[in-house]
């Protein structure tokens, strides 16, 4: 998906892409948001790995799982690090809508790695998030074309986000 919306931007379609954890190209510019988005796991909430606050990649081993179409695709820089010691038999299917992986977990057919609160686990469904024991953690990252004219709405949102990530950032310093 990400070389996508890269493409896009080349071509002019896309002015700024909002992405997660992405390997950076000399021909994009990009400002670093004061955030970070959490991997874990979707099941459903009677799964025995429910009962647990973190889920490690040992107890995903022989479990089916759903991973994004990213991971399976290389894509993503983080995903296929985290794989790559692991035993990916039980992969049984890849995603690109979280929704339809969703369905799968609630129903019991697999467990979906996926980020948290991309679906809703605390309304009537039959689904809990367990995020990842240690942590997995992407940064999330503006994106845009280098020497790219924008219009005077896209330069005003860049403006805003770059002060509002310079605030965010010298609130958390220690």
């Amino acid at each position: 998906m990400v070389p996508l919306y890269l493409e896009r931007m080349d071509k002019g379609i896309l002015d700024i892409g909002l992405l997660l954890g992405v390997d950076r190209l000399d021909k994009y510019d990009y400002l670093d948001l004061p955030y970070a988005d959490e991997f874990g796991v979707l099941m459903p909430k009677d799964h025995p790995l429910a009962a647990k606050t973190a889920v490690t990649f040992d107890d995903l081993k022989d479990v089916p799982l759903a991973l994004p179409q990213q991971a399976a695709d290389g894509q993503h820089p983080t995903i296929p690090a985290m794989w790559k010691d692991n035993d990916a038999k039980n992969v049984i299917c890849t995603y690109n809508l979280i929704y339809n992986a969703a369905f799968l977990a609630e129903q019991g057919t697999c467990l979906v790695f996926c980020l948290d609160r991309l679906i809703d686990t605390h309304g009537a469904r039959n689904l809990a998030f367990r995020p990842m024991n240690p942590p997995v953690t992407v940064p999330a990252v503006l994106v845009t074309k280098k020497y790219q004219t924008f219009s005077p709405a896209v330069r005003l949102f860049l403006e805003k986000v770059r002060a509002w990530a310079e605030k965010e950032k010298a609130g958390h310093l220690p």
